[in-house]
């Protein structure tokens, strides 16, 4: 047996309409469902308790924001906070987030994402609802901590399930 050191990735060609999906390990991307998390809360409105889900919603389902399914991704049930070690050399956060669309058009969450215990500026400070996901995109170089934060909208925790697809750090 004889092992030997590849020293660049390996040229892969198909067909486009052939492609169902593309997942790359190892890369640039580091998926949050790939990692495990320093912490989990969960504050309930009444005697309810709901876990988080890696790559999935958080009844299990699929994930799904703005019609379209997605692989990587965690989900949360409002109000929750969930909380990453930022990897070595992780330079960027990125996700979209939103009402799974399951939860129908009464679906309603506020998001925020925390760096160090510090609310970062999301370009948005408003209701999400399903009209359609928030793409985020946010600098992670020199933090420690990474906090996803899902809250109660206007009707409390009623349809709160919120999808973070595809989050991820990037190097």
């Amino acid at each position: 047996l004889q092992v030997r050191e590849v020293q660049r990735p390996a040229a892969v060609s198909a067909p486009l309409p052939r492609v169902a999906a593309l997942d790359l390990f190892g890369g640039r991307a580091l998926y949050l469902s790939d990692l495990k998390p320093s912490r989990y809360e969960y504050f309930p409105y009444l005697d309810d308790r709901w876990e988080y889900a890696r790559d999935a919603e958080p009844t299990g389902l699929d994930l799904r924001l703005g019609g379209s399914p997605y692989d990587k991704g965690v989900g949360l049930h409002s109000h929750a906070r969930l909380t990453y070690a930022v990897p070595p050399g992780a330079r960027r956060f990125e996700a979209l987030v939103g009402p799974d669309d399951r939860t129908g058009s009464g679906g309603a969450v506020r998001v925020r994402v925390l760096a160090d215990g510090r609310p970062l500026d999301l370009g948005a400070d408003r209701e999400l609802t399903a009209g359609g996901p928030l793409a985020i995109g946010v600098d992670a170089s020199g933090v420690k901590e990474l906090t996803l934060e899902a809250d109660f909208g206007k009707d409390g925790p009623v349809r709160g399930r919120v999808d973070w697809a595809d989050a991820r750090f990037v190097k």
